[in-house]
């Protein structure tokens, strides 16, 4: 991904696993960069941002500041010439010196409405908050990750990796800030260990894969 001056990316490029591709071929990809002395580590962590490519595989934008903050997990569903994403974000209120044992709840998901007409922004809403969010010396990072829309979008599901939590947000596409807080428990402990990617069946179940084992 090639970024200019007027393509901005606060740290630059870096770690990320948000990436939505909409039926029109827009792709946008989230970056969680490190750089300065602390490059690689926590210590080094940027706000990032999230690019806007075209389906030619130029970039037409970046999305960066307000609500953005350290980008890690996205889905996203397409209506005519919108395009919605929730974005994970990881790093509010979160030290980058801060130890791996220190647990922030500060993680968010952010609800952006894009039109892939002009690339505009039309709206930008946090939807949940208080996710717990850690360092890592090896994951550079723990918080929310895994994200998916339930049948007709009317949830929106969260693996919450530290609590080892799937959560719901109802009505995501409609709340108009944070109503639910972290959102409701799904389940639970169990067989969830640090459960990171998360997608929705066709008939409507949730699968999530833990980082701690590789289990599904």
């Amino acid at each position: 991904i090639s970024l200019t001056p007027q393509q901005p990316c606060p740290g630059g490029v870096g770690l990320t696993t948000a990436l939505v591709v909409f039926p029109n071929g827009t792709v946008v990809v989230g970056s969680l960069p490190t750089n300065g002395p602390n490059a690689g580590t926590s210590a080094g962590e940027q706000a990032g941002c999230l690019i806007v490519l075209n389906s030619s595989g130029s970039v037409v934008r970046t999305i960066s500041g307000g609500k953005i903050n350290g980008p890690w997990d996205m889905t996203g569903m397409q209506f005519g010439d919108e395009g919605v994403l929730f974005v994970t974000d990881v790093l509010n209120g979160l030290s980058p010196t801060a130890p791996p044992t220190t647990v922030v709840n500060g993680g968010t998901v952010v609800r952006i409405v894009l039109d892939l007409r002009t690339d505009h922004i039309d709206s930008e809403t946090v939807i949940a908050n208080d996710l717990p969010e850690r360092n890592d010396p090896g994951a550079l990072v723990v918080g929310p990750t895994g994200v998916g829309l339930g049948l007709n979008g009317a949830v929106l599901y969260v693996a919450s990796t530290v609590d080892n939590r799937v959560m719901a947000v109802p009505a995501p596409f409609f709340l108009p800030r944070p109503f639910f807080g972290p959102g409701f428990t799904v389940t639970s402990g169990g067989s969830l260990n640090a459960p990171l990617g998360l997608t929705v069946a066709p008939n409507g179940d949730v699968i999530t894969v833990n980082g701690g084992d590789g289990k599904a």
